[in-house]
């Protein structure tokens, strides 16, 4: 079980503490939890590199449909950006993913825009938006 319950600069018995009295958990609740471990707040740059690795699937399964993957390092700083909550650290990050990419190359493999063998590079224009350009197999 993970939880942003008590989260903040604490430990030990201030943690035990905070839980019970801001968080209405009882005794008998916390006295169950083997240990309660106290996380930070996840980096800018420290998200940058979780949505590097979560892309790494992405493009390892359009790999697995025959099309290259390339996004932009203006792409990952985006996509980082947009998946960034102090608050729920990188939950947000796989929904920002799916929002802003997989969403989009499903609707162009559903539309016949792509098709094995084409190389595709996400990016991010002036105004903001992610386009995808499509370098179509010979």
């Amino acid at each position: 079980m993970t939880s942003n319950a008590g989260s903040g600069e604490m430990t030990g018995v201030m943690v035990e503490k905070d839980m019970r009295e801001k968080h209405g958990f009882p005794p008998e609740f916390l006295n169950r939890l083997d240990e309660v471990i106290v996380f930070r707040e996840l980096t800018r740059p420290e998200m940058k590199e979780i949505a590097s690795k979560m892309l790494e699937e992405v493009v390892r399964r359009m790999r697995e449909k025959g099309m290259e993957l390339r996004v932009t390092e203006r792409f990952k700083e985006v996509m980082a950006e947009e998946g960034y909550d102090r608050s729920y650290g990188a939950r947000p990050l796989r929904r920002a993913i799916t929002r802003l990419l997989e969403d989009k190359l499903v609707d162009m493999m559903l539309a016949g825009e792509t098709k094995e063998g084409d190389s595709l590079t996400v990016d991010v224009d002036p105004e903001g938006n992610v386009v995808v350009h499509n370098r179509r197999a010979g």
